[in-house]
This record gives structure tokens, C-alpha cells and sequence, in this order.
């Protein structure tokens, strides 16, 4: 291989360039976003500190909301992909906790900032309704998926219905996680978020 054929092989492909403007725009998003606050923040301020085109930011985003919303379908592709590891688990309280753990380490990396920006996009004036709080999102879907099986085999309680009891867990997920954000991530989320899943499951548990 020449020269000049191993510098064509070296280029970036058009996805690989693809990907990096979106990232880049999702960056520019979210430092401006914490600097000048979500409402004051315009496409043309995300595509200045990106460097690139208003034409180029709407062929990877619709809106300034969207951009936001990629936090949030990044974590629903992270609990998709990570379920099926939990058959690895012996009871369904042991798949919820590790579910739990997944979860929380999945939100640390993302970092405080991020996740403090893309709650406040959800609750941000004219906004009518929040996709994070969709009852059809797989963190929905898939807890709820775990705690049928577990009150099918007897290891959750059974007085309270599934729907009930993934939303209080959805709750407590939030809440911690909400404080978090405005602790700056001062406390360790992984340990906090498991000693709050681990009192959670002991009042799931079906008594014998």
C-alpha cells in the first residue's frame, strides 16, 4: 500500500464525521446550557461554540430540546442493553438491585451537569409535557417486566400492583438522584442510590 492510499484509508468516513459533529453540537449544548441557563440559549449561540453550520446542526437535531433529549435516549439504549445480563442474577430482587446499581453508575458518568441540564429541559417554561417521565420508557417497561416475574414467583409482594410499585421505585430513583444534582455530586450516588435500593427491596420482599 502507497502512500496516498494509506492516507485515504486513515480519513474519516462520513459516519465518523457524523458522529463527531453531533457530539460536538451536544457538548457546545450542554456547556452553554449550565454557563447562560437552558431558556436564554438559542441554536445559533449551540452552533457558534460548535463551530458549524445551522444547516449542519438540524440535520443531527430538530431543536435545542432535542439535544437535550439525547441524554435521555442514550440512557434507554444503556437499559436496554444491559437487561439481558441480569439473567445472570439468581432472584428477581437480586436482577432489581443490579438493575438499580447498572443505573446509577450509568447517570455518575454522565456527570451532574449534564443530568441537572437535561431535568431542567423537561420542566422549562412552555414546555407541556416531559418524555422522561413516559410510562414507555424502557426504565418503566423493563422494572416493571422485573417485578411481575418477582410477584409471579413469589418474591414481591403481591398487594400492590406492578404498576404501583415501579412507580414509587421510579420515584425514589428520581428523587436521589434530583438531590444529587443539587449537591453538585458531592455524595457518592452509587453507594447512597444502593443503600436506598437495598431498604426499598427489604419492603418489596413477599413476607413467608
Amino acid at each position: 500500500m502507497d502512500w496516498f492510499e494509506e492516507m485515504e484509508k486513515k480519513k474519516p468516513t462520513r459516519k465518523e464525521k457524523g458522529e463527531r459533529t453531533r457530539k460536538e453540537l451536544f457538548d457546545a449544548a450542554m456547556s452553554l446550557y449550565t454557563k447562560k441557563g437552558y431558556e436564554r440559549v438559542t441554536v445559533e449561540d449551540i452552533c457558534a461554540k460548535a463551530g458549524v453550520s445551522k444547516g449542519a446542526f438540524y440535520t443531527h437535531f430538530m431543536s435545542k430540546d432535542q439535544v437535550v433529549l439525547e441524554t435521555f435516549l442514550k440512557a434507554d439504549d444503556f437499559y436496554r442493553e444491559v437487561f439481558p445480563q441480569l439473567d445472570q442474577e439468581k432472584s428477581c430482587i437480586d436482577k432489581l438491585r443490579a438493575f438499580g446499581r447498572l443505573a446509577m453508575g450509568n447517570i455518575v458518568n454522565q456527570g451532574p451537569m449534564v443530568i441537572r441540564v437535561s431535568y431542567y429541559g423537561q420542566i422549562a417554561p412552555g414546555r407541556e409535557n416531559a418524555p422522561i417521565a413516559s410510562r414507555e420508557r424502557p426504565l418503566y417497561k423493563l422494572t416493571e417486566q422485573l417485578i411481575r416475574e418477582g410477584q409471579e414467583k413469589g418474591e414481591i409482594r403481591t398487594d400492590i400492583p406492578s404498576a404501583a410499585i415501579t412507580e414509587m421505585v421510579i420515584h425514589a430513583i428520581r428523587g436521589i438522584v434530583y438531590d444529587w444534582c443539587l449537591q453538585q455530586g458531592e455524595f457518592d450516588l452509587e453507594e447512597c442510590g444502593g443503600i436506598l435500593f437495598q431498604m426499598l427491596l427489604e419492603g418489596l420482599q413477599s413476607p413467608h
